[in-house]
């Protein structure tokens, strides 16, 4: 295997690593504070929940890329 090959797939593995602690720890905090209220929403405004769903992928999606990209400048790789 080509050795930049090599390097490559090590980091994807190091990122998917990250992004599985990362996406794990924030769906178990939604879940556990945020659970009750999102059910409630649901059933109350089917529309309003709709847009608080959309905004939670948004900022999930801005966090998550985000703490990767610390983290792997922290641990020392680049993000190419």
């Amino acid at each position: 295997m080509n050795p930049d090959t090599r390097k490559r797939l090590h980091r994807f593995g190091i990122q998917m690593v990250i992004y599985a602690v990362l996406v794990t720890t924030y769906l178990y905090l939604v879940i556990r504070y945020l659970g009750d209220w999102l059910v409630e929403l649901y059933h109350e405004n089917l529309l309003l929940y709709a847009v608080i769903a959309l905004v939670f992928i948004v900022v999930q999606a801005v966090f998550l890329d985000s703490a990767t990209t610390f983290l792997m400048k922290r641990l020392g790789f680049s993000k190419t």
